[in-house]
């Protein structure tokens, strides 16, 4: 089962009626409303977005759950959040691209989006990536940090930065 719902409806969620909604194993569950609620505040900081949230999408065909899929602007955002990760490591990233191009080539709401997997390390070091080119398909992989990521929304979906790298 998924959480479902508008930024809107996310924004005034509890992240833990979210997490337990979306069904996951209870040791799943704790770090699910973690991310949801780093979402949530670099939503709000991003303000205003307009679109979708879909938390804790099964992809039954890599046998895993994906964190949470914004809709917004024409683009899909695949975000893989890693809240007790410290680096950016390159098994998340191939889990964040996989998960994306499951989503692109697989379902037929993706097909001619451009869909961005976005590997969140809260507490991370130094994120690489820049702001993906918008074309149909998955993209490479954008990192974010819990500070970098309302710049990241902006910047991919607003008037703000353009680069991981810039300020919020």
């Amino acid at each position: 089962m998924t959480w479902t719902g508008s930024i809107s409806d996310l924004l005034a969620a509890s992240p833990a009626a979210v997490a337990l909604q979306t069904q996951c194993e209870p040791g799943r569950r704790t770090s699910l409303a973690s991310g949801i609620a780093v979402l949530q505040d670099a939503l709000r900081q991003a303000q205003p977005l307009h679109g979708h949230v879909v938390a804790g999408l099964r992809l039954l065909r890599l046998g895993r759950r994906i964190d949470a899929v914004l809709v917004l602007g024409g683009a899909v955002l695949v975000l893989h959040i890693r809240m007790d990760a410290r680096a950016f490591l390159s098994t998340d990233r191939t889990a964040a691209e996989d998960a994306a191009l499951d989503l692109a080539d697989f379902h037929p709401g993706c097909r001619g989006l451009p869909v961005i997997p976005l590997l969140i390390v809260p507490n991370g070091a130094y994120a690489r990536g820049a702001r993906p080119l918008p074309l149909a398909g998955a993209t490479p992989v954008v990192e974010a940090t819990r500070l970098l990521l309302p710049g990241v929304l902006r910047g991919l979906f607003g008037d703000g930065p353009t680069s991981v790298g810039d300020a919020p």
